[in-house]
């Protein structure tokens, strides 16, 4: 008796099976997923009637919130900062020149208008005759802009070399060349609030073609304000340099 109880215990046990579903309402058309996927969704159904009030606070009301609160964080913003609406298409107004510079505080006639160069970086090269017209074209017509009387002759300007580097100015100065745009950065670094542009022109002349490129920098202590952070003043200079061009 025990030997055949063990038999029938163990064929009852390999032939044990576990039906999570039914297989007879899985058809080839829809398949295991369909049925899994009509299921979860009813249930999904009855749960957002049954608790309608967590719903409707979850997919309405918290995003209709949020945008109330970043409009209300907007509407503050403005009002503080005074920004209003963005001007799509400014009205056309006529570009001045650029004034005489002003130094520190309390030594505001030590100061550069411009430096210039045609040497990147530290790199050692010869002073282009080029680029001098054009600073000289660029100063005579901001002159007549300014009513001012800045040197435009190359040969009365300034042209400093290394050991001009932490060299202490006693006096304006209307345009000095520099040997490179290193220079230009270092001395600005070292005697801050003294130089008031630095042009920096990259020349190539291939056959006869000339490629004419330069790099304003400005000092942005004196040209910033809060709408722009470039200010009349830089687009200025850049008019200027493109027409002694």
């Amino acid at each position: 008796m025990g030997k055949n109880e063990n038999k029938n215990m163990i064929s009852d046990s390999e032939s044990f099976e576990i039906k999570l579903w039914d297989k007879d309402k899985i058809n080839n058309k829809s398949g295991l997923w369909f049925i899994q996927f009509i299921t979860l969704l009813k249930k999904n159904v009855i749960l957002q009637f049954r608790y309608w009030k967590t719903a409707l606070l979850l997919s309405i009301i918290s995003p209709l919130l949020s945008m109330l609160l970043l409009q209300f964080i907007i509407i503050i913003y403005k009002s503080q900062v005074g920004v209003g609406k963005g001007i799509y298409h400014p009205p056309e107004y006529s570009l001045t020149g650029i004034e005489n510079c002003v130094g520190p505080a309390n030594e505001q006639d030590k100061c550069i208008n411009l430096m210039f160069t045609n040497c990147i970086d530290d790199a050692i090269c010869e002073r282009d005759s080029t680029v001098d017209e054009i600073i000289s074209n660029f100063v005579k017509s901001n002159n007549e802009r300014m009513n001012l009387n800045w040197e435009f002759d190359s040969n009365k300007w300034d042209n400093w070399e290394n050991e001009k580097l932490n060299y202490n100015i006693e006096k304006r100065h209307d345009v000095v060349h520099v040997p490179n745009s290193g220079f230009i950065y270092n001395y600005a670094l070292n005697h801050q609030n003294t130089t008031n542009f630095g042009v920096v022109f990259d020349v190539k002349k291939e056959a006869n073609i000339t490629n004419y490129r330069y790099q304003l920098w400005f000092n942005s202590t004196s040209n910033y304000n809060k709408t722009d952070i470039f200010g009349s003043r830089v687009a200025s200079v850049a008019r200027g340099i493109d027409e002694a061009i």
